[in-house]
C-alpha cells in the first residue's frame, strides 16, 4: 500500500502585503514545519505533496523542507486561485500508484500521527472520511439575523482536516466537479456531489486552525503547555 498526504496552503488575499500565515514563526520554527513534521513522524504515510504559493516555493524548500529535514515533502507544486483547483494542482501531483491521499490544510500545526494514521485505516475500509468534532453548544439555523430552527446536535459535526480517501475516487470526483459551478466546502463534499457517501470520525480538540493573530497566541499557549505537534 502508498500512502501520499496533500499539505495545502490557499493564497493570501490580493494586496494584504503581509507575509504567509504559514511561515510565520511558532516556537522557534515557520508554522509550517510544524504541520509537515506530524506527517514526516506517521509511519503511515510514505510522501507529502505541498501545494504552496508560486512565489514562495523556493522559500518553502531552502527554509522549510532542507532546513528541518523533511524528506517525506518530495514535491512542492503551486496553489490556484480557488481552493477546488489548489487541491486539483496536488491531486495532479501524486503518484498514480498512490493507494490513500490525505488532504490536509497547512494551519493546523497540532494534528496527531495517531489521527493520521486511523484516517490512512479507515480510508482503507471506507473509501473516505473525515474527522469531526460535536458540539455541546445549542445549534440553530438562521437566516437574516432571526433564528428559524433548532437543530439535533448529536447529528451535527464541526470538520476537521486531514481527510482521506481512496485515490481514484477522489481524483475522480473531483474530475468529475470541474464543470460545476458550485463551491465545495471541504472534499468530502467533492466526493458527496459525485454519489458517494464518507464516513466521519472523531476529531481532535487541538486539531485547530491556526490564521489570525489572537489564534497564534493560543497555538503558543498550546505549544509551550500543552502538547507538541504530531503527538
Amino acid at each position: 500500500m502508498k500512502t501520499c498526504a496533500i499539505v495545502y496552503l490557499l493564497p493570501e488575499p490580493a494586496g494584504s502585503g503581509n507575509f504567509p500565515t504559514a511561515y510565520r514563526p511558532l516556537g522557534g520554527k515557520p508554522l509550517l514545519a510544524h504541520t509537515l513534521q506530524a506527517f514526516e513522524d506517521c509511519p503511515s504515510i510514505d510522501n507529502v505533496v505541498l501545494v504552496n504559493e508560486a512565489e514562495y516555493m523556493l522559500f518553502a524548500t531552502d527554509n522549510v523542507i532542507d532546513r528541518f529535514g523533511l524528506t517525506k515533502t518530495n514535491k512542492v507544486t503551486a496553489c490556484a486561485k480557488s481552493r477546488f483547483l489548489t487541491i486539483q494542482n496536488g491531486l495532479n501531483a501524486v503518484e498514480a500508484d498512490t493507494d490513500i491521499v490525505l488532504i490536509h490544510d497547512a494551519l493546523r500545526p497540532f494534528v496527531s500521527t495517531q489521527l493520521i494514521s486511523d484516517l490512512v485505516s479507515e480510508g482503507l475500509a471506507h473509501d473516505a472520511v473525515a474527522p469531526g468534532l460535536k458540539t455541546s453548544d445549542p445549534v440553530k439555523r438562521a437566516e437574516q439575523g432571526y433564528i428559524l430552527a433548532s437543530l439535533d446536535k448529536d447529528r451535527i459535526f464541526i470538520m476537521q482536516s486531514p481527510q482521506a480517501f481512496k485515490f481514484q475516487l477522489i481524483r475522480d470526483a473531483y474530475k468529475n466537479a470541474e464543470s460545476s459551478e458550485h463551491v465545495f466546502a471541504d472534499d468530502v463534499a467533492v466526493v458527496e456531489n459525485f454519489g458517494h457517501k464518507a464516513r466521519v470520525i472523531e476529531g481532535e480538540r487541538f486539531n485547530l486552525k491556526i490564521d489570525t493573530d489572537e489564534d497564534f497566541k493560543l497555538a503558543k499557549i498550546l505549544l509551550e503547555n500543552i502538547i507538541s505537534p504530531g503527538e
